[in-house]
């Protein structure tokens, strides 16, 4: 597949903002990121504009690109597909891993044509992304490594040892605790920084003993039906437990719910919904929204 990736020409072209700080986030996890970054360069005296250009309109625009335009395109896209997608820790090529290099290839070229100005692309101060594995936010961070743009990431969730080493040339973290798991994956020379979180402990509510609780789940877009339908069998036969309902991610297929749906009575909130008095959470960025209002997290994996 990587050998054979084919250049196509963009029929659309993205609006990057000269002279702003140029963001790309679509969720809106990474939206409250970039304005908390953003509130601390305000409060600490820096007045510069940051512009997420995932939300800026698309113009038509059909690109002409030249055989060695596409082949220095195409050179890139393998090299980062074998950093980011082919590494040991990988043991199978599924259909999640065709979407992620199908997404990061058309993303990369988008990205890339569409700054085809270099008073444009000289007067940006820098990129900034907030998440180290999706495959659009990659494309975009890497479009910046390979037009000279610094690249800033800013922490968006909970990280384990499974995640990609930083690959940024300034990187904000929440804690020292994730700081530390980053350094365990690989020894590479980044400059980190910490800006905490704050959480007002006196939120967390506290549960009578005895008394029953609401339990949300909170899915992520990928889990293991079997293992969601086991841990909700356990819940809702627990006495202490007075109602469950689940709460999808945002890219949960509605084939995947219905499987759930098939063997059990869960109730579904489809917007984001945090009135429970414990939550259930999958690797998910939503753990850090659910400690800040109060909300006591079980983290689970491998479901």
């Amino acid at each position: 597949v990587v050998a054979n990736i084919q250049v196509y020409s963009p029929k659309s072209k993205l609006c990057y903002s000269p002279a702003a700080i140029n963001a790309f986030g679509s969720t809106e996890n990474n939206k409250r990121q970039f304005k908390r970054f953003s509130d601390y360069l305000c409060l600490s005296g820096f007045d510069v504009a940051l512009v997420n250009i995932s939300e800026a309109p698309k113009i038509f625009h059909v690109t002409q690109i030249t055989k060695a335009y596409a082949n220095r395109i195409k050179n890139r896209c393998i090299d980062v597909l074998k950093d980011y997608f082919f590494t040991e820790g990988v043991e199978r090529f599924d259909e999640l891993m065709l979407n992620y290099i199908s997404s990061y290839t058309k993303n990369f070229i988008l990205f890339l044509s569409s700054l085809d100005s270099k008073s444009v692309s000289d007067s940006i101060p820098f990129f900034l992304v907030s998440n180290d594995h999706n495959p659009d936010a990659i494309a975009f961070a890497q479009v910046g490594k390979l037009l000279e743009i610094p690249v800033v990431y800013i922490q968006h969730a909970a990280v384990t040892r499974n995640f990609p080493p930083l690959d940024f040339d300034i990187s904000i973290l929440n804690d020292e605790a994730s700081k530390e798991i980053y350094q365990s994956i690989s020894n590479r020379d980044r400059k980190v920084f910490i800006l905490p979180i704050n959480f007002d402990k006196n939120k967390v509510p506290w549960v009578a003993r005895g008394g029953s609780v609401t339990v949300g789940f909170f899915l992520t877009s990928k889990f293991i039906s079997e293992e969601v339908q086991s841990c909700l069998s356990l819940l809702t036969s627990n006495r202490h437990v007075s109602d469950v309902f689940i709460i999808p991610h945002p890219r949960t297929k509605e084939v995947h719910l219905r499987e759930i749906l098939y063997t059990s009575n869960i109730k579904i909130k489809k917007s984001p919904n945090y009135e429970c008095d414990i939550a259930i959470v999958q690797n998910s960025s939503v753990c850090i929204e659910l400690l800040q209002k109060g909300i006591p997290v079980f983290q689970i994996f491998g479901t």
